[in-house]
């Protein structure tokens, strides 16, 4: 796959599993925009390595739901339990789809402050395609 093709995929499955909106590349350093559809998937740029005839990319996404100013860590953690269920979906998928080798799956909560609040689970792993060459 090329790197458009890993983006547009990845989009595709996570739209699958539910993300009301998708980010990636630029897009992902600016605000969470809250007149998008949650949950939002970010996508942030995607290194890779060539080796033994495969492309091997070291993806890294946040699933963020939709938090607000003053919200409770009750209703936070209510959030990242959402999106801990919605990474776990989004592996399978991908897993199940076959489209890539994935490996070293890691997650965890993340919040995100600032001018704008992001709760959600950050996911990061390895998904391996053949070389175009």
């Amino acid at each position: 796959m090329t790197y458009k093709q890993v983006v547009d995929y990845l989009k595709q499955q996570a739209t699958a599993v539910g993300a009301g909106s998708f980010w990636h590349g630029k897009e992902t350093a600016k605000d969470i925009n809250y007149d998008a559809a949650f949950p939002q998937v970010y996508l942030f740029l995607v290194p890779s390595t060539i080796r033994d005839g495969r492309v091997i990319s070291k993806v890294r996404m946040c699933f963020f739901g939709n938090d607000e100013q003053g919200s409770s860590s009750d209703e936070a953690l209510l959030i990242q339990d959402a999106m801990d269920v919605l990474t776990q979906q989004f592996v399978a998928a991908l897993d199940e789809d076959g489209q890539g080798a994935l490996g070293d799956v890691d997650r965890g909560p993340v919040t995100r402050s600032g001018s704008t609040i992001g709760t959600g689970f950050f996911l990061s792993f390895t998904f391996s395609t053949p070389a175009l060459c």
